[in-house]
This record gives C-alpha cells, structure tokens and sequence, in this order.
C-alpha cells in the first residue's frame, strides 16, 4: 500500500499526508518559503519519489468539526479501506463499523 504527501509552504504552509490511499492526514507547518512539493512511496518497489509541482494553494482545513462531518468522514475512510480490500484480492469486504464517536 503506498503512502503520498503534498507539502505547499508560504505564509500558511501545510502538508496533507495520504496513507494507504484512504487515510487523509492534514499537517500545519510552519511559515516557510519552497515550492510546493508531492512524494510518493512505491508500493511494489518500496522506492520514495519527491518532485516539485506548482502549488495548488490549499486552504487549511477547519479547526473543528461537528459530530455529524466527522460520522461522515470515518465512513468515507472505512468505505474507501474496503473497497481497497476488493480492490487487492480480498474475497468480501472486512466488517467495518463504527460505533460512537
């Protein structure tokens, strides 16, 4: 399973790291100057890629959020993480539920 980051530095810089292709992870940073920059891990070769991009000016996500957005973005999560098991082989999708927040 690969893993990607996109790094964008400014006056607001932030990362947003993708694990497994259904985990979306967002990093503040620190003020800093760069380019924006995206690196891959291969899954297959294990090898890791960093090439700078042109910047897409993210804007940071919310500092909070309801009970409601955050139901809807577990399940999101858990519904790309089966279909990631079908995707690579698995027989049925694993039994995933989630129960409180």
């Amino acid at each position: 399973m690969s893993h990607t980051v996109y790094l964008e530095f400014g006056l607001e810089s932030h990362a947003l790291v993708i694990l497994f292709g259904a985990m979306q992870v967002y990093v503040p940073l620190p003020k800093a100057e760069g380019p924006a920059i995206i690196g891959y891990l291969d899954p297959i070769t294990g090898k890791e890629s960093f090439t700078e991009i042109e910047r897409l000016n993210m804007a940071p996500v919310p500092q909070s959020l309801t009970e409601a957005e955050i139901q809807i973005h577990l399940s999101y999560i858990m519904r790309m993480l089966s279909l990631e098991a079908i995707e690579r082989g698995a027989k049925r999708a694993p039994d995933l539920s989630l129960l409180s927040v």
